[in-house]
């Protein structure tokens, strides 16, 4: 979801200012909670709920 905000943003041209900040927040995030899911994979062999 946030990704996807994210590159919609980007893809709009939304650039500068503290709107890139915001972009940069938004992939962060969803790169931590990505890898806490697979990291969650890795040591217990669930997958993550969808």
């Amino acid at each position: 979801m946030a990704i996807a905000v994210a590159l919609a943003l980007f893809a709009a041209g939304v650039h500068g200012g503290w709107l890139i900040w915001l972009e940069i927040a938004l992939i962060a995030a969803f790169a931590v909670f990505y890898l806490a899911q697979t990291a969650q994979f890795w040591h217990t062999g669930v997958p993550p709920a969808p």
